[in-house]
């Protein structure tokens, strides 16, 4: 069962597993706005091309009718905030 760790604006943020790693699991309201689907798959793709020492590394996604689930590196401990692509605020 994933551990809650935020829940900031229209996403939640998870500890989970994923191929027995611990990650990040940030599922995001998409809705069935035209354009929002797409709109999810351009950011994450765009999130998956960076590469950075200090940019938190994508995993992968996966989608439902109404939610995206982005898994990505999970960063524990005190030191600077990740700030959620998709709203802006800290996380």
């Amino acid at each position: 069962m994933p551990t809650s760790l935020l829940s900031p604006c229209s996403c939640r943020v998870y500890k989970a597993l994923l191929h027995g790693d611990l990650v990040a699991a940030k599922e995001v309201e998409i809705g069935d706005a035209p354009g929002m689907r797409e709109l999810f798959l351009a950011e994450a793709s765009k999130l998956a091309q960076l590469r950075h020492p200090h940019v938190i590394t994508l995993f992968g996604l996966s989608l439902t009718p109404d939610k995206g689930v982005v898994f990505m590196e999970l960063c524990e401990g005190e030191g600077p905030c990740v700030v959620c692509v998709w709203c802006g605020v800290c996380v």
